[in-house]
């Protein structure tokens, strides 16, 4: 399971989230756990659903059929179900229904920490702006202190990232996303996505 994660809303992580999933050359899971802003569901066009004890269902992604997306719950039941959550995610990674994407909080608070746990890679999303960089260091900081491999840094709006950011995150910079009125729509930035997938599946 790969955790997308950033310091700063507004990076683009849920986007990078679903493009990654369709990105995938076969089945693939987007998954959102920002609880508190949760919008992957919008972003892919399916339904939010209410969780029913341990057992979730996925929906198919209008425009890739292999992808599955499993939005976030309902405020009411994020609390009660989080233990449940985590369980599922689990399950699905075991069922080996293809590569599971988690769209995660920003920050470094206790929210941003729960997906990163059960994560086996993080990837950390940054836009080139100071404070962005600075907010993720301190996420794949987070990250290493919980036992997770940082992936790699994706750094977003952008043609080409800035000097320095491998030495910086202590990881490969994996590609630089440029910036697009409709991301997912773009043929260069769902270019960058397949490179990105390419070399993450190597690593698994």
């Amino acid at each position: 399971m790969f955790a997308i994660a950033g310091g700063k809303g507004g990076c683009g992580k849920t986007t990078t989230t679903l493009g990654l999933a369709r990105a995938v050359n076969g089945p693939a899971v987007a998954v959102d756990a920002d609880y508190d802003l949760p919008n992957l569901h919008r972003l892919a066009g399916t339904s939010r659903h209410t969780i029913k004890s341990s057992s979730e269902t996925t929906y198919i992604d209008p425009v890739d059929p292999q992808t599955r997306i499993l939005p976030a719950p309902l405020p009411d039941d994020h609390i009660t179900h989080l233990t449940a959550r985590i369980r599922y995610l689990k399950t699905i990674v075991s069922a080996n229904l293809g590569p599971v994407f988690t769209d995660c909080p920003a920050g470094a608070g206790p929210d941003a920490a729960r997906p990163l746990r059960v994560a086996d890679m993080v990837i950390i999303i940054t836009t080139p702006a100071v404070a962005s960089i600075q907010d993720a260091a301190k996420t794949a900081a987070m990250a290493r202190t919980l036992g997770t491999t940082v992936a790699g840094v994706i750094v977003t709006q952008t043609d080409s990232p800035p000097r320095g950011l491998s030495e910086m995150f202590a990881a490969p910079t994996l590609h630089s996303v440029p910036e697009r009125t409709e991301p997912l729509h773009s043929p260069v930035v769902t270019q960058a996505y397949s490179a990105i997938t390419e070399t993450l599946l190597r690593k698994k």
